[in-house]
């Protein structure tokens, strides 16, 4: 994080298993990290568990929709939770892209083999109608693992930075 707030993307890749996560956060020295709950529950919860005795709070989103309610997040402090709506998580980070709030390196294009911006830009934001005709706006779920990954990451940042996730202990 620079000292105006804007990500600096230091690492972008896949690791093939969790010791090779382990060892990331060690050489980027994370001190918090935010992860995806699922779909390997059991997996995310040994990973938040083994990176915590290392030094890491990880912290593991659960995505939620927040008809009717003001609070668009919550943090779970018994059990490292980050409840938070997907819509508005992935318009933030959107926004934070087109703000440029997120430094990527020059060969963005080469990462992953071309997959990294692939995966950034698969998600389309539509409009959708339940059955009661209430408009509502959704991102497609598709192969864009990247995407969210930066969302979390932006979502970890926050938490280090100025604490602009609201805190409910629940």
């Amino acid at each position: 994080i620079t000292n105006r707030g804007t990500r600096q993307c230091v690492y972008v890749g896949k690791v093939k298993n969790q010791e090779d996560l382990y060892d990331l956060m060690e050489r980027y020295n994370v001190a918090v990290a935010v992860m995806d709950s699922e779909p390997e529950a059991a997996i995310s919860r040994e990973v938040q568990e083994v990176a915590g005795i290392r030094g890491t709070v990880v912290w593991l989103c659960k995505y939620r929709y927040s008809e009717g309610l003001t609070t668009s997040q919550l943090l779970h402090e018994s059990d490292l939770s980050v409840h938070i709506d997907r819509t508005e998580a992935l318009d933030n980070t959107f926004s934070a892209l087109k703000r440029k709030r997120n430094l990527l390196p020059e060969n963005f294009r080469d990462i992953l083999s071309g997959e990294y911006v692939a995966e950034m830009c698969a998600s389309v934001r539509e409009t959708t109608e339940d059955a009661k005709g209430r408009r509502r706006n959704t991102w497609t779920k598709c192969k864009d693992h990247q995407f969210h990954a930066d969302s979390f990451d932006r979502l970890a940042s926050e938490l280090v930075l100025d604490g602009k996730l609201e805190v409910f202990v629940g």
